[in-house]
Formats: C-alpha cells, sequence, structure tokens
C-alpha cells in the first residue's frame, strides 16, 4: 500500500476509534456524521431566524405600534438597509 492510503486510514480510525473494525463501515459512518451535522447546522440557523423575526416583531409592534414588515418598509424607503442582527440590537439598546 502506497503512504496516502495509510494517512487516509489512520484519519479514520482515529475519527472512529471504538467502532467497527472494518474499514467500510467507518467511511460510512464518517460520511453520515458529516451530513447529519449538516443538516442539524441548518436546522439551528432556521431556527434561530424564526426566533429573530418573532421577537423584532414583537418589539416593534409594543413600541412603535406598527409590524415588522411596514417597520422594515420605512427604513427601506429612507434608505437605513439593516441586517437582522444589526436591527434586534438596536431595538434592544432602545428598550433598555
Amino acid at each position: 500500500m502506497t503512504r496516502v492510503k495509510n494517512k487516509i486510514k489512520k484519519k479514520i480510525k482515529v475519527n472512529y476509534k471504538g467502532r467497527k473494525s472494518c474499514n467500510k463501515l467507518k467511511k460510512q459512518y464518517n460520511i453520515k456524521s458529516l451530513e447529519k451535522r449538516y443538516i442539524d447546522i441548518k436546522k439551528k440557523k432556521r431556527i434561530n431566524n424564526i426566533k429573530k423575526n418573532i421577537l423584532i416583531n414583537l418589539i416593534t409592534r409594543i413600541y412603535y405600534g406598527i409590524s415588522y414588515n411596514k417597520f422594515y418598509f420605512i427604513l427601506k424607503n429612507n434608505y437605513c438597509i439593516f441586517n437582522k442582527n444589526i436591527l434586534l440590537l438596536l431595538l434592544l439598546k432602545i428598550i433598555f
């Protein structure tokens, strides 16, 4: 065997030390774990975006009496384009 294959096998062995002895199964476990990690990261981002929208909408309805959509429309017409994170921080600073 060449040295490159040995390096790949060592890399897989380190990631899945206590698992099956077959290298093919280790590769499959490695690929599956990477897929799950990717899916979980996307889920986390999606949930955080929904929470940000809800929080911004709540703050703008309480303090300004308009919805988040109308608030963003007003900002956009006045050439103030903000990121959701920056907008949320500004609104929280105004409140507290």
